[in-house]
């Protein structure tokens, strides 16, 4: 059976100069939790919920509305702030988000959608929290609609949702950065729900395991 572990984290205290988080740690030894002695205290913010978290790196890495990510490292239990690109806010667009976040060829990566563009922010030097804006292009039509909300990311392609000012419908694309081309996939009545766990469409399960 496979070691993990489990890692909640807690906002132990909140005033209008700081926001105070510890760590709770669940082993699958053990089969029970412990405090970790960490304890970070930073300025007031509140986690993106509709953002998911990351692991990178060894640690754990959670989007704040700040403008800054929390991060924790597992084994070291070491726990430590990152701030994004300056002027870059994680704004929540109807249970989404503006930004996509995640872990690329091996660097810390962050899309950013604005009415008319996207810009691709790499966190190239972590520990002295260096950010490189790698790509900034506009997508034909997406300044015309109210929301755009990037999906997935792998690198070469964007997969995003858009609904225009006047529009009842969702609409749903795909960017080939490579090609700079734009697909429609699909118009949908429905909203999407939370879930922003989005996989690379593989015709043999076998390949997912």
């Amino acid at each position: 059976m496979s070691y993990y572990r489990v890692v909640c984290v807690n906002l132990t205290l909140q005033t209008a100069d700081s926001s105070v988080y510890s760590f709770k740690i669940l082993s699958s030894e053990t089969r029970k939790w412990r405090m970790s002695n960490e304890i970070l205290s930073c300025e007031p913010s509140q986690f993106l919920n509709m953002v998911v978290p990351i692991f990178f790196n060894g640690a754990l890495h959670w989007l704040r509305e700040l403008g800054d990510i929390v991060a924790f490292h597992i084994e070291k239990e070491h726990a430590q702030t990152i701030k994004l690109p300056q002027g870059v806010r994680a704004l929540p667009i109807g249970g989404y988000s503006n930004v996509w976040f995640g872990s690329i060829d091996g660097y810390i990566n962050l899309l950013q959608v604005s009415r008319g563009e996207m810009v691709i922010w790499v966190l190239e030097d972590l520990d002295n929290v260096k950010w490189q804006k790698r790509r900034r292009f506009q997508i034909e039509g997406m300044k015309h609609h109210r929301r755009n909300i990037p999906l997935f990311f792998n690198g070469k392609q964007i997969v995003y949702s858009s609904k225009s000012d006047w529009g009842v419908h969702f609409k749903f694309y795909v960017y080939n950065i490579q090609i700079n081309r734009t697909e429609k996939i699909v118009t949908s009545d429905e909203w999407m729900d939370h879930c922003r766990i989005f996989f690379h469409y593989i015709s043999n399960m076998v390949g997912v395991f």
